[in-house]
């Protein structure tokens, strides 16, 4: 399932340059509060890590940027994009959203405006072009020499990135269909060189991450899941969601279209 939110202010959003951790924030908090706990303290199991199931993406506009201050200006209103394939927690957070007078994202008191649910394909294709809506992150923590741990941040033109993207979707088709993945996935950039490298901030951690276009190749199934569920790591830290290039969104709508 996908909505949109759409929140609206007084005054201009201001909000820090880094500001996926209001966002998430902004979430639980507008969970009911056994739902926030099962949630952010449970999750869903997969041997001994542990997932969220839900990814978002950025902000959907264009804002202004004041480089002195290091935060964005955001219009009145903002929008961006929630996903996930667990129903209890989309409904929760929709419906109690929508009761809300106001809700906080930083500094900034918000009114939910509209909850847009998407239209979900019936099905995907075996050879997809995506456009990020946040970007992908995929590492491997190693030890160092001395003991010390040290993460590496693959980059897409690395074959590590699609083998972890392929890795991490199958565990979320584990956790969701209580059986092996027997499927396989690959990514591939639409790009070259490193325009869409973005270096963020998350809780004093630097996150190396990709935005841009790719082409997702493999099965439908898995396909489905990484658009609910995000791909690659840190999905409910805001990294990952995706939605379809609009040369496959036109084409999808008529195919369906067709077989009506």
């Amino acid at each position: 399932m996908r909505i949109t939110v759409s929140l609206s202010a007084e005054k201009n959003v201001v909000l820090p340059f880094e500001h996926n951790q209001l966002i998430q924030g902004m979430i639980y908090h507008n969970l009911p509060p056994e739902s926030a706990t099962r949630l952010h303290q449970e999750g869903f199991l997969h041997q001994k890590r542990r997932f969220k199931l839900f990814t978002f993406s950025r902000i959907l506009s264009s804002p202004l940027v004041d480089n002195y201050a290091k935060q964005f200006i955001f219009s009145k209103t903002i929008k961006f994009v929630i996903a996930s394939p667990i129903g209890w927690f989309m409904q929760d957070l929709a419906e109690h959203l929508i009761r809300q007078e106001f809700v906080i994202l930083g500094q900034n008191k918000l009114r939910p405006e509209s909850i847009n649910i998407h239209h979900l394909p019936r099905s995907f294709p075996e050879k997809i072009k995506i456009t990020m809506l946040s970007p992908i992150t995929v590492y491997s923590t190693m030890q160092r020499g001395d003991g010390r741990k040290k993460t590496y941040y693959f980059s897409p033109f690395e074959p590590e990135f699609s083998e972890q993207i392929e890795a991490n979707i199958k565990k979320k088709f584990e956790i969701l269909h209580l059986e092996k993945c027997n499927y396989s996935l690959s990514i591939t950039p639409l790009f070259s060189g490193n325009k869409n490298e973005r270096i963020l901030i998350y809780k004093d951690f630097l996150i190396k991450a990709w935005d841009g276009m790719y082409e997702l190749k493999g099965s439908p199934e898995l396909i489905a899941i990484a658009y609910n569920t995000g791909l690659g790591a840190k999905n409910s830290q805001g990294f990952g969601c995706f939605e379809l290039a609009p040369d496959e969104e036109s084409n999808q709508k008529k195919n369906e279209d067709q077989g009506r």
